[in-house]
């Protein structure tokens, strides 16, 4: 679970042709109604899913309850009900071409908004040039409406062949937005620029060079910064851009960032190190986002044949981690503590390792249809009646082998 954010609104969203998205094999009437309970955590699935699509494979996944996927020509964002797959609203979006990172939606101010980035051209009248921008929108999901449009000059957006525009986070107060305009340097920050601007009124905050961003929490972001031939983890305040706190650890020979942030206030840092004995170690460090304080340190002894993989935050007080390589285990922490909960690994009397799905709210999913106590690592059903990728509010997701988006209800 990425983000620990309550969201009332069970919609989700696909950006996508009106041809090429279409609501397939959806059954009414037989399952919760929005109005109802939603069971949350849910403890299982109705095997018969809804099915929409086919959707693009690169669909991105918020954890306000909603989903962005984009099929050309990118031009509309329809708005579909995930208890019956119903057609909501269909919005225009004038900013092309759209890809899926450059979407992310949030509820503020009790609206539920799509944040969309992408770079326009206005057209000089006369005999005035032309004038690139980078163009940021909030627009209102289930009426369509622009909040504010934001044109910040940007000579050469979009007609670079390493371009990456990438909507980063939403909070409360910000919207942050990534320009990667090359990557050809010695370290992806170098050509990166970070731009935060106000949610509510889309007005520049401050803009940041050679800094790539990855999450907020609260009042600071996390990112990547130039440090020699290499990049280092820096946290700033998202108000200001000022450097709050530096994460640095000895003898590393290079460290990078797992994506989003894990959970409401963490983010996973990868530190790479080579010695006389070992080819490149890899160790996973989860770190406080407003104080640089390292709360976890997965697999404190790894080697070259094991490295940890993509943890992922129950949105209460459990982190769960997997161990992948030649000895695999699972790990559950206490998300505050560090400490270790429990962990299954080869030495775990009649235990195999499963595979990691996703965590909320004290239950773990995992493959075969398993969920665990995050309590304690124990099975706690066997057969939870469905197969997901995700896990929200009363639903899982997944795609199938076609590129159709399944939402599996929450029967429990």
């Amino acid at each position: 679970m990425a983000r620990s954010r309550t969201v009332r609104l069970s919609t989700l969203i696909l950006a996508c042709s009106l041809a090429a998205c279409t609501v397939q094999n959806v059954p009414t009437g037989t399952g919760p109604t929005s109005a109802g309970p939603v069971p949350d955590p849910p403890h299982a699935f109705d095997p018969t899913p809804i099915g929409i699509g086919p959707v693009a494979p690169g669909y991105y996944v918020a954890d306000n309850a909603q989903i962005v996927a984009i099929e050309p020509p990118r031009h509309q964002v329809h708005t579909f009900d995930v208890v019956t797959g119903d057609r909501v609203s269909t919005v225009d979006v004038p900013v092309v071409p759209l890809k899926t990172e450059r979407v992310r939606l949030e509820r503020v101010d009790d609206v539920v908004s799509m944040f969309v980035a992408g770079p326009h051209t206005a057209i000089g009248q006369g005999t005035q040039s032309d004038t690139e921008n980078l163009r940021i929108m909030r627009v209102a999901t289930d009426t369509g409406q622009t909040l504010w449009t934001s044109d910040l000059p940007w000579p050469g957006i979009g007609k670079g062949a390493f371009d990456v525009l990438h909507v980063v986070d939403i909070t409360k107060d910000h919207v942050v937005i990534s320009v990667r305009e090359d990557r050809t340097g010695p370290n992806i920050s170098h050509g990166s620029t970070t731009v935060v601007l106000d949610v509510r009124t889309g007005e520049q905050r401050w803009r940041k060079q050679r800094f790539l961003p990855f999450a907020v929490a609260g009042d600071h972001l996390v990112g990547l910064a130039p440090s020699g031939d290499g990049y280092r983890v820096e946290g700033l305040r998202a108000g200001t851009g000022d450097r709050a706190w530096t994460w640095s650890e000895a003898g590393l020979e290079r460290v990078e960032i797992y994506g989003e942030a894990v959970g409401p206030d963490l983010i996973q840092i990868g530190t790479h190190s080579t010695s006389l004995i070992e080819s490149t170690v890899e160790t996973a460090h989860l770190v406080e986002i407003a104080t640089g304080r390292t709360v976890v340190a997965v697999d404190p002894e790894p080697s070259a044949a094991r490295q940890a993989g993509r943890c992922v935050h129950d949105g209460d007080s459990l982190v769960v981690c997997p161990i992948l390589g030649d000895t695999p285990a699972l790990v559950g922490y206490d998300a505050a503590t560090g400490r270790e909960r429990w962990r299954i690994d080869a030495n775990t009397p009649g235990r195999k390792v499963p595979d990691l799905i996703d965590a909320r709210h004290g239950v773990v999913y995992v493959g075969n249809k398993t969920t665990l106590d995050g309590r304690t690592g124990a099975d706690l059903d066997v057969n939870v009646g469905a197969e997901v990728a995700r896990v929200f509010a009363g639903y899982g997701l997944r795609l199938d082998s076609s590129d159709r988006l399944l939402i599996h209800r929450a029967v429990r």
